[in-house]
Formats: C-alpha cells, sequence, structure tokens
C-alpha cells in the first residue's frame, strides 16, 4: 500500500510539474497571438464580432 501511494504521489507531482511548464510556455513571444489567430478566428465563426472573438479566448 505504502509503494502504490508513493507512485500516485509521484505521478501526480510529475504531471502537475509538466502542466506547470506547458502552461508558462504558451505565454511566451514564440506562441501565437490574438491578432495573428484573429482572421482563423473569424473563418470558423463568421457571425462574431471582433470583441466577441476577444473575450473568449
Amino acid at each position: 500500500m505504502k509503494k502504490w501511494a508513493v507512485g500516485l504521489f509521484s505521478a501526480a507531482l510529475i504531471l502537475g510539474a509538466g502542466t506547470a511548464v506547458f502552461a508558462a510556455g504558451n505565454n511566451s513571444e514564440d506562441g501565437f497571438s490574438f491578432q495573428e489567430m484573429l482572421p482563423f478566428m473569424e473563418k470558423m465563426h463568421p457571425d462574431s464580432t471582433k470583441a466577441d472573438l476577444e473575450k473568449n479566448v
């Protein structure tokens, strides 16, 4: 039981760290900005205004 608990705790720690690294990476300058994605978003949602799209991001 103790090995199982340690394994579960280790898995949660690794997944948590991976999620934090992924989230930090998405906020960098290398990712897509709202202005770069706007044409694609307008194509997918033609009835939405720019304000609606920005609010839902």
